[in-house]
């Protein structure tokens, strides 16, 4: 095909609707344009099929991969590669499966088929993200043996019922939790936040509406980064600072200084905390008055206070001294 120049030879195959004229364009053009663009022209998937095994080009392999509609085909294609094992050619795989994913019925049904039989976690992963049957979902997520096909599947789940069989009973953590983001179950919801490890317990309480439940684990749980997370989701004042005033672990509740208008409250509040505590809320107050209140007994707040108020304290503090 070295007759005539590249231009030529681009004018030439656009044109062309001949198919013996493409075939040989497509196996024997040294530019890999020329070849794409004939691959674009073909529709034959033996011929197409035939392109992708062993063109040396990774674009010109899957334009053919998008040209081939015959989903029988394509496993097979699928399957041969998989035999011959071109693993460096992740993304004529790739290609593949969402061309396979394309065929809505047909394609779901492959799809499982790679899900259930393909030796590598990177394809069945990409497989079982393009599949949409719930059916077919929910199989996957109770019954693979591969976490993260689990994990894609619950992902995708729609019913209750199988998420709280998989937030309560899957063995893998990174599926339970993936289980709980999707659950609406309140009761559920409250057994996994005493019952599971700290992370998925506080993704559950990120869904706990109860104020009541709330406090509750706010006050007694003994994670403290649960605690945390169901502080920070309680909106009556009144209980915020009560708790404030009364609990002796500070990390987590600075959460509630910004909603705290009252400003003799929020001295009270301040007054019986620990240093560590003030200076890591101090950053949250902007009451110029109450900083330098704050700082005359805690030197580290001083940072937080602007020029004027600065200025202010170095003279207290010069003349206090």
């Amino acid at each position: 095909m070295d007759g005539y120049n590249l231009n030529d030879r681009l004018n030439s195959v656009r044109d062309t609707t001949s198919e013996k004229k493409l075939k040989r364009y497509a196996l024997d053009d040294y530019s890999e344009k020329v070849r794409e663009i004939a691959v674009s022209k073909i529709t034959d998937p033996a011929l197409l099929c035939y392109i992708v095994k062993n063109d040396r080009s990774i674009n010109v392999a899957k334009r053919a991969v998008q040209n081939i509609d015959d989903e029988e085909a394509l496993y097979n294609l699928f399957m041969e590669l998989s035999k011959i094992g071109i693993t460096q050619y992740h993304e004529i795989y790739s290609a593949i499966i969402e061309k396979i994913a394309s065929h809505a019925i047909a394609g779901e049904k492959i799809l499982a088929e790679i899900v259930l039989n393909d030796s590598r976690w990177a394809i069945r992963r990409e497989a079982v993200i393009k599949i949409t049957n719930q059916k077919v979902l929910v199989e996957l997520a109770l019954n693979h043996s591969d976490d993260i096909v689990r994990k894609e599947a619950v992902k995708k789940i729609a019913n209750q019922e199988v998420l709280v069989e998989l937030a309560l009973n899957d063995s893998d953590d990174i599926v339970r939790k993936e289980a709980v983001k999707k659950i609406a179950n309140q009761e559920v919801l409250v057994e996994i936040a005493s019952n599971d490890f700290h992370w998925i317990r506080r993704e559950a309480v990120k869904r706990i509406t109860n104020q009541e439940v709330l406090v509750e684990i706010a006050l007694d749980n003994q994670e403290n980064d649960v605690r945390r997370e169901a502080f920070k989701r309680i909106t009556n004042q009144e209980v915020l600072v009560d708790i404030l005033l009364n609990d002796s672990y500070d990390d987590f509740s600075d959460d509630a200084i910004e909603g705290i208008s009252d400003k003799e409250v929020l001295l009270e509040i301040l007054s019986v905390k620990s240093p560590n505590f003030v200076r890591n809320a101090a950053d949250k107050i902007n009451d110029q008055l109450i900083l330098l209140d704050l700082a005359l007994s805690n030197e580290s707040v001083a940072e937080n206070l602007d020029m004027e108020s600065e200025i202010f304290y170095k003279a207290l503090k010069k003349e206090v001294s």
